[in-house]
């Protein structure tokens, strides 16, 4: 036998509370999740800001050290070596960078990549070691008024050669050293 109950009032708004009450439950989960959606979309957004500047910052910490190295090598002004030198020892402006931007726990790829930037950098600085060594040999400063990390660098045999071609060059004049120039090729 079936029970035909008759639907009451008592047991209708009970159904309704109960739908009103999940709809309220879910509305709030949803403006919750929605929430910290926003949330984690601007923490994402003020990181990808902050590596960005970083990114430039060591950007232009490089080229400083590029160009410091570059323009005494052209000028054989010691400032510019000094001014390298000391960013490289106490500056450390390029690994201060890498360190913020290592604690960005950056993605996989991004991390790499940052692992690759600064294994170049420290690579750029032994070359720029390397042409600032033959560039000092050349303009004739004295060990003793290099950087340590300039006057202990050790020239490899092409390197030595080429000093002793450019101070024959110098012994014989410049009409001898454009010929010792055209012979090496």
């Amino acid at each position: 036998m079936l029970c035909k109950r008759r639907p009451n009032q008592k047991m209708m708004n009970s159904i309704l509370l109960f739908a009103a009450g999940m709809i309220m439950l879910f509305l709030g989960k949803g403006s919750w999740d929605i929430r910290q959606a926003f949330l984690l979309q601007q923490q994402t957004q003020e990181k990808r800001e902050l590596c960005r500047q970083l990114c430039e910052d060591l950007s232009d910490s490089v080229d400083f050290l590029s160009e410091s190295a570059g323009r005494f090598v052209i000028s054989g002004d010691k400032e510019y070596l000094e001014a390298y030198w000391n960013e490289v020892r106490q500056g450390q402006r390029r690994n201060r960078i890498i360190e913020s931007l290592q604690a960005l726990e950056l993605p996989g790829e991004e991390a790499r990549l940052l692992e690759t930037a600064k294994k170049n950098s420290d690579l750029l600085i032994y070359m720029e070691t390397r042409s600032m060594k033959l560039a000092a040999d050349a303009y004739g400063f004295p060990a003793s008024e290099l950087p340590e990390e300039v006057s202990g660098y050790v020239l490899n045999v092409v390197e030595k050669q080429m000093r002793i071609v450019q101070q024959i060059a110098s012994l014989l004049g410049k009409e001898a050293g454009s010929r010792l120039h055209f012979i090496r090729g």
